[in-house]
């Protein structure tokens, strides 16, 4: 239950993160072909919270693959998710 919770908080802080961002920059910044990590995608949504952006990837709002293990997200992906959010 606790995990839950604290997940949940977490997407809710990656969301507002995610506002935050796209209401002071914009998208523009963000190129649609780049492929960026997940680190890269912390600072893009504004949040040092890694487990925030992975419970945003596992939950489905944002989209990525996992090569080696490791998250991978579009810039496109990105772009797509600060416009529905």
């Amino acid at each position: 239950m606790w995990l839950w919770i604290e997940r949940l908080g977490a997407l809710i802080l990656a969301i507002l993160a995610g506002k935050e961002l796209c209401d002071v920059f914009g998208k523009k910044n963000i190129r649609d072909d780049e492929v960026y990590t997940l680190q890269q995608a912390q600072g893009i949504l504004k949040t040092n919270n890694e487990e925030a952006v992975v419970t945003l990837i596992e939950s489905g709002l944002l989209k990525a693959s996992k090569v080696g293990g490791e998250y991978r997200i579009l810039g496109k992906c990105l772009k797509e998710f600060l416009e529905k959010n």
